[in-house]
């Protein structure tokens, strides 16, 4: 789904540290996950088995559904990942532009349909996605540091997108009467999560000797990892570049801090995401007639939003299918139906746009070789 981080909000600045001199994620650059893959594909295999030895029929119900659906709705799916696909690249050419990253359209949406996919596919708090833009951004003539202030500023617009589509959710769950303790413990926790995000944010980019410190802390960290015995002149260097960087996302931070208008393209855009995921949420509702009300699409998807932060799975899988399956069904929505439902609205806004980062992947590998 489009959760920007967007699906969700990445912490970028968390993520800059060890993404200043990153290379591309493994899955672009080669694979390297054949343990992992001889252990999930198995069980992946048993789990899909072990579905169809017990739940058969509804499967095969829910296939049927899916079959059947007119071609309105199946032009609409497609219509509907293609907007989410641009506006979010979008979004991305926005906020580089507002710290002074030139993209093109066309390499914004490819860098960030990309950025995206990996996001989804590794759960890594935002810093795989980013360690894709610094990439491209390099072969274009960019530091790290006004990526990195971009990729920030993105982030906190979704961010910002989603607290006031969450605030939407419960001004409509109060005027309705359906405001329940769920709902005032959800806004609880989200309201945390962006008070701890907005603090280290405005910390880091207020305050350029922390910046420095957390990008050497980065710096570091990445020379452990890789095992690299740095001799005293070249944590000299690494330090200087590490510097350096800091100092070019400061002053990137602090342009957007002296100018907060520029920042308005980025959040509009981000508005315009939620608003794509609403669609999406109320054609996959309407389409198997488990439900045509807008408000209803509202609060169910900001119910997938928030599982989908909380999930320890990539993309939110398993916690947001399951959320949505419990409101739906406890909304007087039949299993089939809502089934079906889900799977429209997860192939619509999460699947397909995973699939087009995979596929542009090839091309940006190619094009910043």
């Amino acid at each position: 789904m489009t959760l920007q981080h967007p699906a969700q909000p990445p912490l970028a600045i968390e993520a800059s540290t060890s993404a200043v001199n990153a290379a591309p994620p493994a899955w672009v650059r080669e694979r390297r996950s054949g343990p992992r893959r001889r252990f999930f594909l198995p069980l992946l295999a048993a789990v899909i088995a072990l579905l169809a030895l017990t739940r058969g029929d509804e499967i095969a119900e829910v296939g049927r559904t899916l079959i059947t659906l007119h071609p309105i709705v199946i032009l609409s799916i497609c219509l509907l990942a293609t907007c989410g696909v641009v506006n979010r690249g979008s979004l991305y050419r926005a906020a580089m532009q507002a710290v002074g990253v030139d993209f093109s359209a066309g390499a914004a949406t490819r860098t960030t349909a990309v950025a995206y996919a990996t996001n989804k596919m590794i759960k890594s708090g935002g810093t795989a996605g980013l360690a894709v833009f610094v990439r491209a951004g390099h072969h274009r003539g960019h530091g790290p540091g006004p990526i990195t202030a971009g990729y920030t500023l993105a982030s906190l617009s979704s961010l910002a997108a989603l607290g006031t589509t969450f605030a939407a959710a419960i001004a409509t769950t109060w005027a309705t009467g359906e405001l329940t303790g769920v709902w005032v413990a959800a806004a609880t926790g989200f309201g945390i999560y962006s008070a701890i995000t907005l603090a280290v944010v405005a910390t880091a980019f207020t305050s350029r000797t922390g910046l420095r410190r957390l990008f050497r802390f980065g710096a570091r960290a990445k020379a452990y990892v890789l095992r690299r015995k740095l001799t005293e002149e070249a944590r000299i260097v690494v330090r200087q570049r590490a510097d350096e960087n800091a100092d070019e996302l400061f002053e990137a931070a602090r342009h957007v801090r002296r100018n907060p208008g520029v920042a308005a393209p980025a959040f509009a855009r981000a508005l315009i995401a939620k608003v794509i995921g609403v669609a999406t949420m109320w054609l996959a509702l309407a389409a198997v007639g488990v439900s045509g009300s807008p408000l209803v699409a509202l609060t169910v998807y900001v119910l997938a939003l928030g599982s989908s932060l909380a999930g320890i799975l990539p993309g939110g899988t398993g916690a947001v299918e399951a959320t949505l399956a419990g409101a739906l069904i406890s909304g007087g929505g039949a299993a089939t139906a809502v089934a079906a439902a889900i799977v429209i609205f997860r192939i619509t806004d999460l699947w397909l746009p995973v699939l087009v980062g995979l596929l542009a992947a090839r091309g940006l590998h190619r094009s910043t070789a």
